[in-house]
């Protein structure tokens, strides 16, 4: 991030989310990365067209099914032609 011409954009919310800004900060990348916020289903689009990647975070959950499965989010970035 800090040496090439891109910006991370962040979007929703949860638990993690102060954390990461406070890594933006601490990396003095804020200037580089978007906090989107919650988007809106409809409005979800507007983002994922600008992108050239996109990334699906999964916290560790013990279950053994959980790393089995697909995220809905996964098939949205294939739509978007993120691969």
């Amino acid at each position: 991030m800090k040496k090439e011409n891109l910006t991370l954009i962040i979007v929703g919310g949860g638990k993690y989310l102060s954390s990461l800004k406070n890594t933006a900060s601490d990396l003095k990348i804020n200037d580089r990365v978007l906090f989107a916020g919650w988007v809106p289903y409809e409005s979800l689009s507007q983002y994922l067209c600008r992108a050239k990647v996109g990334v699906v975070g999964r916290p560790f959950i013990k279950n053994i099914e959980y790393p089995y499965t697909i995220p809905v989010k996964v098939y949205d970035y294939l739509a978007a032609g993120l691969l």
